[in-house]
Parts: C-alpha cells; sequence; structure tokens
C-alpha cells in the first residue's frame, strides 16, 4: 500500500495508517466508521482529506499531529503560508517558533562547526606544529633572513662595516677605560709609596742632629714666652734636670733650659718640661747636663708642691746627649 503524504501513524491492530478518526485506504483518506465498498461507481466514495496533509509543510523539520492532522509547534500550527496560534489569529509578530529557532541554532551551529575544521585544516597544512617556541623561532628566522635577502649587496657591506665599527669601538673604549684605572692605580700606588718614603725620611730626620737650629738666647727667651707659636719648629736646647723620679715618669723630666750650654745648674733660666720616647732618656738621671735635640710641642701646667699650679713650656727631645 502506498504510505499517505507527511508523518501519520500505523495502527498495529489494524495494520492502517490511521488518524483524526480516519484511515488511508492507499489513495485517500477515509473514516474510520464508513463501510468499505467496492470501488465499482456504485456507491460514491466518503471521506475527507486530513486537515494538514493537502498544504505545503513549513520550512525546518516538523511532523504532524496525529489528533489535528496539523503541523503544529509552540501552540502554533501550519496553515501553508504561515505560522498561526491554535487560540486563533496569527502568530504575534516578531515572536520566532521554536521550530523555526531550532532551525536556526542548527545552522548557527554548523557554522561554527565549519569554521572550526577550517582552521584543523589550517593547522594540518602547517605541518601541525605542537611546539609554539620552535614556531615562533622559525618565523623570526624567517622573517630575519626575508628581510636580509631583501637588502642589495652594499647595504649588506654597509650594516656588516656599521657593525665592525661598532665593535672597534666598543673594544676600544674598554681599553681605554682598563687603561686608565691601571694608570689611576698606579697613582695611587705611587703617592702611597711616597707618603711611606716621606714619613720614613720624617722619622729618620728626628734623629739627624744636622736637621736641628740653633737659636740666640734672646730667641729662646722669646719662644718660651708664648711656645704654641713656635708649635712643630726644631731646635738645640741645654739643660739641668732638677727632677725625674716616679712621679714624673720614664718619659717626662722637669729640666731648666737655655739657648747656650752651661755647666751647673745656675747656667740655665727656663723651667721647662721635656717629653720623650723611654729609649732616648734611658740613660738620664736627676741633675744631669743634657744637650737636647727637641720639637717645640706647646705648654703644660702642672701643680706644685707649694699647692700652686704652674704653666711652662713643653718640648719633645728625640735626642738627648749626657755631657755632665
Amino acid at each position: 500500500m502506498k504510505p499517505p503524504p507527511g508523518a501519520s501513524w500505523m495502527n498495529p491492530e489494524t495494520g492502517r495508517y490511521e488518524a483524526n478518526g480516519c484511515y488511508w485506504d492507499g489513495e485517500t483518506w477515509k473514516r474510520i466508521d464508513q463501510p468499505v465498498t467496492p470501488d465499482d461507481g456504485s456507491v460514491q466514495k466518503a471521506g475527507r482529506p486530513l486537515p494538514g496533509t493537502n498544504v505545503t509543510p513549513p520550512p525546518g523539520s516538523h511532523k504532524l499531529n496525529p489528533e489535528t492532522g496539523r503541523y503544529e509547534a509552540n501552540g502554533c500550527y501550519w496553515d501553508g503560508d504561515s505560522w498561526r496560534s491554535i487560540s486563533g489569529g496569527a502568530m504575534p509578530p516578531g515572536r520566532m517558533s521554536s521550530p523555526v529557532m531550532n532551525q536556526r541554532l542548527k545552522v548557527g551551529i554548523a557554522g561554527v562547526c565549519i569554521l572550526a575544521v577550517g582552521i584543523g585544516i589550517g593547522a594540518l597544512s602547517t605541518g601541525g606544529d605542537a611546539e609554539p617556541d620552535r614556531a615562533t623561532t622559525t618565523t623570526t628566522r624567517a622573517t630575519v633572513a626575508a628581510t636580509t635577502s631583501a637588502l642589495s649587496p652594499a647595504e649588506i657591506e654597509a650594516r656588516d662595516a656599521a657593525v665592525s665599527a661598532a665593535a672597534s669601538a666598543r673594544a676600544e673604549a674598554a681599553e681605554v677605560s682598563k687603561a686608565r684605572a691601571s694608570e689611576a692605580a698606579a697613582e695611587q700606588n705611587r703617592r702611597a709609596v711616597e707618603a711611606q718614603q716621606a714619613a720614613a725620611a720624617a722619622q729618620a730626620a728626628k734623629f739627624d742632629r744636622s736637621t736641628y737650629a740653633r737659636i740666640s738666647e734672646r730667641d729662646y727667651g722669646i719662644l718660651v714666652r708664648d711656645p704654641n707659636a713656635a708649635k712643630g719648629r726644631k731646635l738645640v736646647v741645654y739643660g739641668y734636670v732638677t727632677q725625674f723620679d716616679s712621679i714624673t715618669g720614664p718619659s717626662t723630666f722637669r729640666v731648666e733650659t737655655a739657648a747656650n750650654p752651661g755647666s751647673n745648674w745656675y747656667d740655665f733660666d727656663h723651667n721647662t718640661i721635656v717629653n720623650f720616647d723611654p729609649t732616648v732618656g734611658a740613660n738620664v738621671i736627676a741633675e744631669d747636663i743634657v744637650t737636647m735635640y727637641v720639637e717645640v710641642v706647646g705648654t703644660t701646667t702642672y701643680d706644685t708642691t707649694l699647692g700652686s699650679s704652674q704653666t711652662v713650656p713643653t718640648l719633645r727631645a728625640n735626642v738627648i746627649d749626657v755631657v755632665g
């Protein structure tokens, strides 16, 4: 039997396509309660077409409602030209039925799939590089190669010359900097050596008797009146040691001094404090007459045995000769 147009349901009990109280006899729909009569023209064929089977199907994929014989979806039915509300009237403007929405959704999904397939084919055509870093490196090298190949021989020669000149300039600057640093270090060492030599010479000069000046008694009298004005001056001074004991200590004694030599205590007039290295005064005792090679230090104030204080010139002896 030729099946009816559209989607219909076959009744398993009768073996016929049935819908909406009708069945399909192979040519047309007939009511189920109408008796079957011979097709000899004696009895007029009865029946009516199933609603919706004689209309143009709607766009998309839709099924007939077996109870109404119409294409229905989302509360609407298809009248052959447009979707209409089952409750009556045309479907509200701007409202899209579910079948139409489904159709457009399918079209959109298909477009996305086609785009994904295109991207996949493009990736395959480039070798399917799964290592981004390597691909990036290859692309960079290709770009550099393309840029280099685009240069003319003259441009390549000029570029290489510029690179060489820059490298030479950097090397020359490094050499200059190195030479300057070496010169600075050498100058610093030279100054240090000179300072050491000067210090050694000054130390040696302290023990050189010829580097000390001899002055008159008058000049010495002016000096002891204001020793601070002559600090650092190197002189030859004569004296009589008046105190050199445990009170003064091993590196200081009190002495009467003068600018000229003498042979008795009364030849020396100026009370003076003299400091020295203990090794320098190791052979000196009280009441010795001495010749001293000294540097002027300044003044010293000390308390006397009578309870008063006295400020006197202070000298530092670098050489002491005991003469009497």
